[in-house]
């Protein structure tokens, strides 16, 4: 009987913080997972935009690249501080200007 309860307490203590490491282990991992929305691209085709994020922010911003070549993601510069959130890209008819909504300098 003795026993019985050793082992039922050693298990009462120890599936707990299994459980705990292995959720803040997880929730580490979604923290990491990347969010694309909002694609948009240009009446040319030349370039594509989109809204990225992650599981662990609330900012979300817009980035842009060339759909010709090879070139990196660039992320579109707003110039303004603090948290943003972008969304609804859209193209002008002549694909040279990118219109989006944006929260970025909004106090609250």
């Amino acid at each position: 009987m003795k026993q019985f309860f050793l082992g039922y307490l050693v298990s009462a203590l120890l599936i707990p913080t299994l459980s705990m490491a292995q959720t803040a282990q997880l929730t580490e991992q979604l923290g990491k997972t990347v969010l694309y929305g909002d694609l948009a691209l240009s009446p040319d085709g030349s370039h594509v935009t989109w809204v990225q994020s992650t599981a662990a922010t609330t900012s979300k911003q817009t980035y842009i690249q060339t759909t010709l070549g090879n070139s990196p993601a660039a992320l579109v510069n707003l110039e303004a501080a603090g948290e943003r959130i972008d969304a609804e890209s859209a193209w002008s008819p002549d694909s040279k200007t990118l219109a989006l909504l944006s929260s970025t300098g909004e106090k609250e």
